[in-house]
């Protein structure tokens, strides 16, 4: 395993995994909202049944609401698990990545506030913060990889 690539991928989806936790939550609602119960008027005293495809239909909305809300329990830990271990980097490497990954910043304007004279040094920097993510967040085996 490349600990220091799977550090940066990691990172660089981070952003992402905000916007499906967004986009989970949203299906979750849409599948709860089409399962609540409809008005009096869609009754029909004339068949006081339920058909087959209704109960299907029911069992299905059921099976993927328990797969939607298993997503979005493991997207949030995912969240917190990445977002734990930046909080544990010294505040330079923490900033960098934030900075970098999260808020998207332009290299220029990172260069700026990290008083970096090339992007060259940014990247250094940059490298170097990844690589104290992927030892805390691989423990030794990270060490050989960076």
């Amino acid at each position: 395993m490349n600990y220091f690539k799977e550090a940066e991928k990691n990172l660089s989806n981070r952003k992402n995994l905000d916007k499906a936790l967004h986009n989970l939550n949203q299906r979750q609602n849409r599948l709860l909202d089409s399962g609540a119960p409809k008005p009096p008027s869609a009754i029909d005293p004339a068949k006081p049944y339920v058909s087959g495809g209704m109960v299907n239909n029911t069992m299905t909305d059921c099976l993927d609401l328990v797969e939607i809300q298993k997503d979005i329990a493991i997207t949030k830990a995912k969240i917190k698990e990445i977002d734990d271990v930046i909080n544990q980097l010294p505040e330079e490497s923490k900033k960098i990545l934030s900075l970098w990954y999260i808020e998207e910043k332009g290299k220029d304007e990172m260069c700026e506030i990290f008083g970096c004279s090339t992007r060259q040094t940014l990247y250094d920097k940059r490298n170097k913060a990844i690589g104290e993510f992927a030892v805390l967040s691989f423990g030794a085996p990270a060490l050989y990889a960076i």
